[in-house]
C-alpha cells in the first residue's frame, strides 16, 4: 500500500507517519484493515481491487480514475465499491469512472457520456432516456433487449 504514497514520500525518502494513517484510513474506508499485514498474491480478486482503490485513495487526489472497477467482482463487493464511491461523491470527491454496466451506471452515475469512436450523448440519466440515443451508441435496433433492461423504452 505504502507504494501508492511514492509521490509524497519520494524515490528515496522514508514514510512518515502521516503515510502509515493515510494507508490505515485507505484500507479502513475499503474495508480491509483486517488484511493489512497479508500479501497481496494471497488476496482474491476482489480483495485486490479493494486494494488498487485503497492504494488510490490513500494519495488523497482530487480527482478519482476508475477504470471498469466491477469487472470479476462478485454482488456483495461491487454493491461494497458503489457504497464507497457514493460516500466519496458526497463528501465532494470527484471520480470519473469507464464501464460497461449500463444498467448500474444508469442508476449511480450522476452523469453518464456515452461514446462510439465519439461522443453520442452526455447527460443525466433522465436527459440520455431517449432510446435512438442508446441505439446509435451501441448500433442496436428499436426491439433489442437492451433498451428493455435500460428502461429506456
Amino acid at each position: 500500500m505504502l507504494t501508492g504514497r511514492v509521490r509524497p514520500i519520494g524515490w528515496l525518502g522514508r514514510a512518515q507517519v502521516a503515510d502509515f494513517t493515510a494507508v490505515a484510513d485507505a484500507l479502513d474506508r475499503v474495508r480491509m484493515s483486517h488484511l493489512a499485514k497479508r500479501p497481496v498474491g494471497e488476496l482474491s480478486g476482489g480483495q485486490r481491487q479493494r486494494v488498487l482503490v485503497a492504494r488510490a485513495l490513500a494519495l488523497k487526489p482530487r480527482l478519482l480514475l476508475l477504470d471498469e472497477p466491477f469487472t470479476g467482482l462478485d454482488m456483495p463487493t461491487q454493491e461494497l465499491l458503489l457504497e464507497l464511491f457514493e460516500e466519496l461523491r458526497a463528501e465532494g470527491q470527484a471520480l470519473l469512472m469507464t464501464t460497461h454496466d449500463l444498467a448500474g451506471a444508469l442508476h449511480t452515475c450522476t452523469r453518464l457520456v456515452l461514446l462510439n469512436r465519439t461522443v453520442i450523448a452526455d447527460g443525466t440519466a433522465e436527459e440520455l432516456s431517449d432510446p435512438d440515443i442508446w441505439m446509435r451508441t451501441f448500433d442496436i435496433g428499436a426491439n433489442s433487449p437492451l433498451l428493455q433492461v435500460l428502461g429506456v423504452r
